[in-house]
């Protein structure tokens, strides 16, 4: 034997051995199991802070918050989108019930008048809301009287004649009220998912971030 032949050569293709560590099974490589037991502190997360909590949920409070409820004895043919009311529209809510409140009927529709933004229907192809348009532009409340045999100049009267039932046109004033006390939750508190309704929470860009349905029962 010569003395070549006792030299490990490095740069030999077919010695493709890993290097084993003591103890070592041999189909494990060293390289893939270091630090394995190495004891390491755990990391504060953001769910493990309350202020970070209390941060996102902050975060939460501003972005654009809209409601989508069915009109109920409608069949989920028609839909209504709601928001928070605007400085301005508070103001005027004011003005126009400080007289004679004794018709909350009127207040209701007043309230939820001035809180709708559009109707919407659901889009028979994706089964989401779809905006229900009227000469190229969102129809609103006061647009009732383009599809129904109503004369309508106001949000008021149009939402009050969405509620009319029989043949002598009543408003159901209970269904009204249970409609609007619903409207009113989620305006208390915007993290509510009301019964029947589709709950969408827009970024500032208009993205939609969040959408929960509860079709109630």
């Amino acid at each position: 034997m010569s003395d070549g032949d006792d030299i490990i050569r490095f740069d030999d293709e077919t010695d493709d051995e890993p290097i084993l560590a003591p103890g070592e099974p041999a189909d494990v490589e060293v390289r893939q199991v270091q630090g394995a037991d190495d004891i390491k502190e755990p990391s504060v997360s953001q769910a493990d802070s309350p202020f970070e909590r209390i941060r996102a949920a902050y975060v939460q409070r501003l972005e654009v918050k809209q409601l989508i409820m069915e009109l109920p004895g409608w069949g989920g043919e028609l839909l209504i989108e709601f928001g928070l009311l605007s400085p301005r529209d508070a103001k005027q809510l004011r003005a126009s019930t400080r007289g004679d409140r004794s018709d909350m009927s009127k207040v209701i529709a007043d309230l939820l008048g001035l809180a709708h933004k559009g109707l919407s229907f659901y889009d028979p192809e994706t089964g989401d809301p779809a905006e229900l348009l009227t000469d190229g532009r969102r129809a609103t409340l006061t647009d009732v009287g383009e599809f129904l045999p109503v004369r309508v100049s106001s949000a008021r009267q149009g939402l009050l004649a969405l509620f009319q039932e029989g043949p002598a046109r009543q408003v159901n004033e209970t269904a009204l009220a249970a409609f609007a006390n619903e409207v009113g939750r989620w305006m208390a508190d915007t993290s509510l998912v009301v019964t029947g309704a589709v709950d969408q929470t827009l970024n500032d860009a208009g993205e939609l971030v969040a959408e929960s349905i509860d079709p109630g029962s």
